[in-house]
């Protein structure tokens, strides 16, 4: 069963690599 906390944590991780990917370009 997933967890909020997984949710939270997996929705930050893509929102840091999507912002790394905008400043990298």
């Amino acid at each position: 069963m997933v967890t909020k906390q997984f949710i939270i944590s997996k929705v930050l991780i893509t929102g840091s690599i999507q912002l790394t990917l905008m400043q990298q370009d």
